[in-house]
Formats: structure tokens, sequence, C-alpha cells
């Protein structure tokens, strides 16, 4: 959530307090969502991984399926935060029509 003390910071001081709340609300929100993402991804692979790459690779495939689950997370982590972000600065903009904005 640090990404979002700048912004709390500014409406903070200029005595904005529904850009204030607003801001804290959109924090919470995107930290929540990523959480929920990590996890569900996280389970997603490495349950199916520790599965299949033991049958592939025998014993090395147990020693290889965590960090594999480990970096396809990361990478779909990643992408997905480069949406997030996308969308976030759409929304900072101030005009509702953030679809057009992400497309572009």
């Amino acid at each position: 959530m640090v990404w979002f003390r700048p912004v709390a910071s500014y409406a903070f001081g200029a005595k904005d307090e529904e850009r204030f709340h607003q801001s804290v609300r959109f924090a919470l929100k995107g930290s929540i969502l990523l959480t929920v993402l990590v996890a569900a991804v996280y389970i997603l692979l490495s349950e199916p991984l520790i599965l299949i790459l033991p049958k592939l690779l025998g014993v090395t495939g147990i020693y290889f399926a965590q960090p594999a689950a480990d970096i396809l997370t990361l990478l779909i982590c990643v992408f997905s935060v480069k949406s997030m972000k996308r969308i976030a600065s759409a929304n900072m903009l101030g005009n509702g029509d953030i679809e057009k904005k992400v497309e572009k």
C-alpha cells in the first residue's frame, strides 16, 4: 500500500476529506484483490504441478513443482498489476470512461 501514500498525503494536506477516503478505499480494494489473486493463482498452479511434474520427472519433479508454481504465480501477478495500474491511472484522471482509456 506504499504506492497510495502520495495521493492520500496530498488529499490530506489539501483538507480534501472525500478524496482522502476515496484513496484509502481504492488502496484497500486493490490490496485485497491482489491478495486474493495471488492466493487463487498459487493454489490453482501448485496443486496440479505437484501432481504432474513427479510423473514426468520423477523425484526431481517434486523439487521443481514449488519453484515452478512460484515463477508462474509471479508472472501472472506482474501482468495483472500492469493492467490494474492502467485502470488506476485512468481512474485518477477523473473521467468515468475507464475502458476507453485502458484500451489506448
